[in-house]
């Protein structure tokens, strides 16, 4: 466990199983104990390192890949696209989807100076699903200060 990175939150994505395209029934199962194990081992190392139980706070947030797709539009005939084009334009804010977002000097200037393509691409799909799980930590923490102070407003 002390070899873990650590983080404040991890992000994993989600692939459910459909039991009829599962060539490989023992190779599925052993995938969802290694996912549930490191969920467990996580949430593990956050439960141990926070003041009280009624602190804790679960640190692994499941991402739907085809939500991550469909929000940068990177889905042709059912197949993700590349997704460097769209890492270097939120780098350089020319992004809509992702406006207001801002990717600090050295993560930006590692994936500019990538040459490895696989590396890069890996990179710039960790990069769509963090800037993805902002946007939606926004849009719901602006649902919730909506109804706070509309809450507020009605005494």
């Amino acid at each position: 466990m002390k070899s873990l990175p650590k983080a404040e939150l991890y992000l994993m994505e989600d692939n459910p199983l459909v039991v009829g395209q599962v060539s490989n029934v023992s190779m599925a199962i052993s995938q969802v104990r290694i996912e549930t194990t490191l969920v467990t081992l996580l949430n593990h190392l956050s439960y141990h390192h926070s003041n009280s139980p009624a602190e804790f706070q679960s640190q692994v947030y499941w991402l739907k890949p085809s939500q991550i797709s469909r929000f940068f539009e990177v889905y042709i005939s059912g197949q993700r696209t590349q997704c460097s084009p769209i890492a270097q334009a939120i780098i350089e804010g020319h992004c809509e989807v992702a406006k207001g977002v801002y990717i600090p000097f050295l993560p930006a200037e590692i994936f500019r100076e990538l040459e490895n393509k696989k590396i890069r691409e890996q990179m710039a799909y960790c990069l769509l699903q963090a800037v993805f799980f902002y946007k939606q930590l926004e849009k719901s923490s602006g649902r919730l200060s909506k109804s706070h102070s509309s809450a507020g407003t009605e005494n």
